[in-house]
């Protein structure tokens, strides 16, 4: 027992050591620091491109239309993090440059989130596509042929939206859509509210593990899925030919448009349909919570 005893010690003492040593290091080369996001560029790009691919740590991102016809992003970094975009094969590609060492990414800290401002020369581009860890997105006013959005941490808002095909994933945030056409939609948030307002798809797959859905004024020529595992959805004035809701725990209530045959089924709480409309079919189920679901134009 005292031989192991005495293996553990030194090993927990030499890691004790190396401890020291990373912080001694760190503290010798002034890498214990906080980053300061104050360092402003400019890139501009004057080659054509019809798709946009951004792969970046962590920023806020924000799309305008720039009425001069020219391709500038402006950037809000530090000395140390910061980005580079270039045109590659009909392809704007924006990319993020770490020259931090790896003690400095340990010790180094920052609160303040870097930015980005790609003003485009036109609305209108095949696809694009956003990694993005960290950081709120800002998608207004533009045409893709497909959209395909992921983040681990942001709020998404997007308005005025044309797509043909949309993908959005975010791990923790909230995703905003409103008065666009998103066609092929597909939503997912681990942890976050959905909410989208005024827009089109012709089918759509909506789900969140913790949180909210709303909808309103949401029109789908095909097939809605809405699931969520702990929280509410709620909708007003909105229309599928087959809607399929579920929610593990919490309530399902709004209006829909047209006549519906409803099938609606929870475990604990009450339900509120009308039992006497007939149309396309309505699947409701909940877990835990309450259904209250009215039909506008009988």
């Amino acid at each position: 027992m005292k031989k192991g005893f005495i293996i553990i010690l030194i090993i927990g003492i030499i890691i004790s050591a190396f401890g020291v040593g990373l912080i001694a290091i760190a503290v010798s080369n002034k890498s214990f620091k906080r980053e300061t996001v104050d360092v402003k560029n400019t890139i501009e790009i004057n080659d054509d491109f019809s798709n946009i691919d951004i792969d970046i740590m962590s920023a806020d991102i924000e799309f305008i239309i720039n009425s001069d016809n020219k391709c500038v992003i402006d950037v809000l970094e530090t000395q140390k993090q910061h980005h580079k975009a270039n045109v590659e094969n009909d392809k704007l590609v924006i990319r993020s440059v770490d020259e931090r060492r790896w003690y400095e990414k340990i010790f180094s800290f920052n609160f303040e989130t870097m930015k980005l401002k790609i003003s485009l020369p036109k609305n209108t581009y095949n696809n694009l596509i956003i990694k993005n860890s960290s950081g709120n997105l800002k998608l207004n006013d533009f045409t893709f042929n497909e959209t395909d959005i992921k983040t681990s941490s942001g709020n998404i808002d997007i308005s005025n939206l044309n797509s043909s095909k949309t993908n959005i994933t975010t791990s923790s945030g909230n995703i905003f859509i409103k008065n666009s056409n998103t066609n092929e939609t597909k939503l997912q948030v681990s942890s976050g509210n959905i909410n989208i307002s005024n827009t089109n798809s012709s089918n759509s797959i909506i789900t969140t593990s913790s949180g909210n859905i709303n909808l309103t004024d949401y029109i789908i020529e095909n097939n809605l899925d809405a699931r969520v595992s702990s929280g509410n959805i709620i909708f007003s004035k909105i229309d599928a030919k087959d809607i399929n809701m579920k929610t593990s725990s919490g309530d399902i209530k709004g209006s829909v448009l047209t006549p519906k045959t409803f099938i609606a089924n929870t475990s604990s709480g009450d339900i509120n349909v009308d039992k006497s409309s007939t149309g396309d079919r309505c699947v409701l189920n909940t877990s835990s919570g309450n259904i209250n679901v009215t039909v506008i134009n009988k």
